[in-house]
């Protein structure tokens, strides 16, 4: 589904859930602004889309020049900022774990911003499979990847089961 051409106001009008008189004080949004609004996310989507099919997937890290700015900055602590950093670093990882794979769950974005809800998978350094969920933020720049956020969540389990109501 796609919701980033629509700003919130624009959906709390249409729901009806904004009362009347205060529809009047909103901005109207226009058609080529929506649609600018669209493109722009959907060009967003497709570079990031592009990073980790070309570099997560195929292990292809230069293709990081054609994706990044030089000046990338990291905000994972774990890593340096730059691109040179993010390609030495992805580098070493692919040597020690070569069979990475990341799946896109879900893709979403807005104006400059794109979250990917991803699943990372890849078989350890002497054997067992890794399942890690995650989520990256991204910030796109002029067609090229500027900032990272990430966030690795706990692998799911299965649901306690619920209590048996008493006879």
């Amino acid at each position: 589904m796609r919701f980033a051409a629509f700003s919130l106001a624009a959906l709390a009008v249409a729901a009806g859930s904004v009362p009347v008189a205060a529809q009047s004080t909103m901005s109207p949004v226009s058609a080529p602004t929506l649609a600018a609004s669209a493109s722009t996310a959907d060009a967003n989507k497709a570079v990031v889309r592009q990073l980790y099919e070309r570099v997560f997937n195929r292990h292809d890290v230069d293709a990081a020049d054609a994706l990044m700015r030089v000046d990338y900055i990291q905000h994972n602590p774990n890593l340096a900022t730059g691109r040179d950093a993010f390609k030495q670093a992805f580098r070493q990882m692919f040597a020690m774990v070569p069979d990475v794979h990341v799946e896109i769950l879900h893709i979403v974005a807005e104006g400059d911003l794109v979250v990917v809800h991803v699943m990372n998978t890849a078989t350890r350094p002497g054997g067992g499979r890794i399942e890690q969920p995650g989520f990256d933020l991204f910030r796109v720049q002029n067609g090229l990847i500027a900032e990272h956020w990430d966030a690795e969540v706990a692998a799911p389990r299965p649901a306690p089961a619920a209590p048996r109501p008493e006879s």
